[in-house]
């Protein structure tokens, strides 16, 4: 059976499995797949947080399960293009390990910039077919988490740490973070989409749940947790979360409502 072009984009490639949603709503399928995998991405946020946790869970688990989910979701929403974002991070991964580390950032920088570009030009060669969602969102992210660990995979190998700034020294990666280590920190679900960017140091913090560390006193530290350091309380989410939901359907509404009147 044929659908309205502008519902079912000829070119999108990801998941038609909630098509249903975009017939009865009349929304493209590329903006409800959207939708679907933030939901998707706070439900799992919130399994994450519990199942997860620190000091239930070892680093590794959580780095996978973490890489699992940002790869689930990509693939959900761009489908086969998904791959282009994993490229990305594959080549830059071979250059911050086989090249030296004062080359790592005049690589990757030029390289990451001039591989955004193209796929950017992809997306325009193809905008006629009029679908918004596009997996140069995702790559523009990766962009950032690649070139932001190169410069600091440089400023740890760096011999004479005086010419660093405090912000270098306290962000500076002084070992080559493992495969695992390395696509979690750029695809895991939290931040795969739209970001927000984190640096390295802080996310390998947050794994090992010692980003309470500076904020916490020394008797409040679990000793026997599978990683080092766990609060024996974490800050609770709740207002955090509730206030961005709230602001992001507001925007949504305004997308939706508002934005069609003025351009028409």
């Amino acid at each position: 059976m044929d659908h309205p072009e502008y519902l079912d984009p000829p070119h999108y490639d990801g998941s038609r499995l909630f098509f249903w949603v975009s017939k009865a709503s009349g929304v493209p399928i590329d903006l409800v797949n959207f939708v679907i995998g933030q939901l998707f991405a706070l439900l799992f946020a919130a399994i994450y947080r519990t199942a997860f946790h620190p000091s239930k869970a070892s680093a590794t688990k959580r780095h996978c399960a973490a890489l699992v989910g940002g790869v689930t979701l990509l693939y959900f929403c761009f489908g086969r293009h998904a791959y282009l974002v994993m490229f990305l991070t594959g080549v830059s991964y071979f250059i911050t390990v086989f090249f030296p580390a004062k080359y790592v950032p005049q690589i990757i920088l030029p390289l990451s910039l001039v591989y955004m570009g193209c796929v950017h030009i992809r997306r325009q060669l193809m905008s006629q077919t009029g679908f918004s969602l596009d997996v140069s969102a995702p790559v523009m992210v990766a962009v950032q988490k690649v070139t932001s660990i190169a410069f600091a995979w440089k400023d740890g190998s760096e011999k004479d740490q005086d010419k660093l700034t405090p912000l270098q020294k306290l962000q500076a990666v002084r070992k080559i973070p493992s495969m695992l280590e390395y696509f979690s920190y750029i695809l895991h679900f939290q931040a795969c989409m739209t970001g927000p960017t984190v640096l390295y140091k802080d996310y390998i913090d947050y794994i090992y749940g010692t980003n309470y560390r500076k904020h916490i006193k020394s008797e409040d530290i679990l000793e026997d947790s599978p990683c080092s350091a766990i609060p024996v309380q974490d800050p609770s989410p709740t207002k955090a979360v509730i206030t961005k939901v709230v602001v992001s359907l507001i925007h949504a509404l305004i997308f939706i409502c508002i934005c069609p009147v003025i351009q028409a």
